[in-house]
Parts: C-alpha cells; structure tokens; sequence
C-alpha cells in the first residue's frame, strides 16, 4: 500500500480476456491536500483571532447590509449576530447620526472618499447609546467592482465620557475664573458708589433745571394742566385757565414759563398761607403771557428791595433769573394781606426793541388793582 492517495482510471479491453493488459493511470494528489489542510488551519487560527478581539470586525454589501460581525458585536450592542446579518447597518445607527453616517458610506461606495476613520453612534437594544470609531475599506469582487466595505468599530464610549467630563470641568474654571473678575470689578465700583451717587443726583438736577420731559411727552398747556390736578389732589384749590391754541411754543419759552410757575406755585405753599391760587396761560398778539395769582399773606416791596422771607427771596431770584434767559423779565407784585402775583410776557418771535415788554424795574411794581 502506497503512502500517498492513487487514482485509477481503469478501461478493460475486454471482459472476458484477463489475459488482456490492463491500463491504469495513477497521480499523487498528498500536495494538494497538504495545501488544503493548511488553509483550514489558517482560516480556523483567523477565526479564533476575529472572534476574540474586542473590537467589532464587520463586512456590509453595497447595499449597506451587514454580512459579517464577529462576536464582539453582541458584546457591545447586546444584539446577536443572527439577527443583526442581513439587516441593513443604518438602522442601529443613533436616529441623530445617520444622515451623516449615510452620506459617508454613499460617497465611499461611489469611490468619492477615502478610506478613513469615523466616529458614529450606536443604539443598544435597552436603550443605551454606545459611542464606535470606525475604520473601513473597500471590498472588490474578481472583476474589480466594488462588493461593500469592510472594517472595524471600536467602542470608545469611556473616551467621549472623559473628554465631556474634561470640558466641563474647563468651563468650571473658566466661570470660576470670571467670577473673581467680576467680584473684583464690583469690589471697585462699590469703592465709588458714592461718588456714582452724588454724580447722578447731580446730573438729575442739571437735567431737570434744563428741560422736563413731560414738556416733551404732552407741551407746556397740558404739563401745566397735570402739575395743577396734582396740586389739586392735595388739597388745593386752583383755577386754570390756559389758552394756547393748537401750535406748540418754541422750546426755551416752554421751559422757562412751566419752572417758573412751578417756583411761584412752590411759593404760594410754602410762604403765602392759602392752598388757593390762579393760573392763566394766554396766547395772543404773537406774545404768551403767564400770571399766578395767589390769595395769601403777600410781602412788602420797598424800592430797591422786597420783604420777602429768605427763602421766598431765593424763589424769586430764580424765577427773574429763568425769564432772563429768554431776555424777558419777571414782574412780581405783591402787598401784606393782599397776595401775589407773578407775571411773564414773552414775544413769540424776536423783534428787536423792548417795545410790549416789561422793562420796569420788579421792584418798582405796585399790586395791581
């Protein structure tokens, strides 16, 4: 018996005739067989090899069907392999992911990217999201086109958990950070808060001396109107008779007449012992005239000088001042148990002279009958 596998092609001439020669032809075949046995010995040491490895070794068709997934993948997405070969891979991908992830495996197929590296996620079957890196290439068949890819994922879920800790822990300090700059800024600005105080009282003043807004929001007849239902509100007993017609004034002139009745109303309630008084505010012959008449104590006038308590004196300054600044000036008349009163005629448009214009010294003034 021969060591190696023989075999026979036997062609009887004749049955019957033994005597006849027979044929045989014999090839040895052991290298073959060497060959083939070798082969399973390697494919059986890749297989162990592949079903060993932790990270998911895949193959999917053009199509983007799984055809291939080593065990690995059921240690990770807790799907079997069983189940999974033959559906298409897009459906374990996170709902987020995959219109990129299809983009990605299209432009491969069609050879219009590269191979490379892809981080994706995938969907477990309790719920979970596990974070794969993969790395693929194309697979050709024999006539060169393309069958599908193949690769591997690497589950690199504990990376993205500790790069997301490290972010979070860097915006901490950042905001940490940020915070003690702006302690330190605040630490400074309470250092000036009583400067910053003592400015803004002081710009609420020089704004107020300039213009009220509500001249801006309602004009000098109805911002007249609103103080005296103020004043009214307390107590008071005011007649106000304004007739402006439907032109706004000019602005200067607005401002001077609403503070100066302002200052002769603030009079009345400090000095002349009433709640009771008069505003008119008329408009005619191209001037505006404003009179506040009061019914209280009133004061003596002398020439040269009026007696007038201190701070009824400053009231008065002020307001001859404010009629000065439109180049007009403030009559005031007033005798003991009389009452006051207060007048200003401003010209609506600047003619030069003095002519309608009180140009008589204040205090040569005598209570008007």
């Amino acid at each position: 018996m021969c060591a190696f596998t023989v075999a026979l092609l036997v062609g009887l001439v004749a049955a019957r005739c033994v005597s006849e020669p027979l044929l045989a032809l014999a090839r040895n075949v052991s290298a073959r067989h060497t060959v083939e046995a070798a082969l399973r010995a390697s494919e059986a040491q890749y297989r162990s090899v592949v079903e060993s490895v932790r990270e998911i070794v895949f193959q999917v068709d053009a199509d983007g069907s799984w055809t291939f997934l080593n065990p690995a993948w059921t240690a990770l997405t807790e799907y079997t392999v069983e189940e999974t070969l033959g559906r298409p891979f897009i459906n374990f991908v996170h709902p987020d992911d995959r219109a990129r992830i299809r983009e990605a495996f299209n432009a491969r197929i069609s050879k219009q990217a590269p191979p490379g590296r892809t981080e994706v996620r995938y969907q477990t079957r309790s719920g979970g999201t596990r974070w794969m890196e993969g790395l693929s290439s194309v697979m050709r068949g024999p006539d060169g086109q393309v069958r599908g890819l193949s690769g591997t994922l690497m589950d690199v879920t504990e990376r993205r958990h500790a790069e997301a800790a490290r972010v979070r822990m860097l915006i901490r300090e950042q905001e940490a950070r940020d915070h003690q700059e702006r302690a330190a800024e605040v630490t400074g600005i309470v250092q000036s808060v009583e400067l910053a105080r003592r400015v803004v009282r002081e710009a609420r003043q020089v704004i107020a001396g300039l213009r009220p807004t509500v001249l801006d929001d309602f004009g000098l007849e109805r911002a007249l109107r609103l103080h005296v239902q103020e004043l009214a509100g307390e107590g008071w007993t005011i007649e106000y008779d304004a007739q402006l017609g439907s032109g706004r004034l000019p602005g200067p002139i607005e401002t001077v007449l609403y503070r100066i009745a302002q200052e002769a109303l603030t009079n009345v309630r400090k000095h002349a012992q009433t709640l009771a008084a008069t505003v008119c505010l008329r408009r005619y012959d191209g001037h505006v005239e404003l009179d506040v008449v009061d019914r209280g104590v009133g004061f003596r006038q002398f020439a040269g000088r009026d007696d007038a308590r201190p701070g009824q004196q400053i009231g008065l300054v002020g307001m001859r001042e404010r009629a000065a600044l439109v180049g007009r000036l403030c009559l005031v008349q007033s005798q003991p148990g009389e009452g006051t009163r207060v007048s200003v005629r401003i010209p609506l448009h600047d003619e030069p002279g003095e002519e309608g214009v009180f140009v008589a010294p204040v205090d040569v003034f005598r209570h008007a009958s």
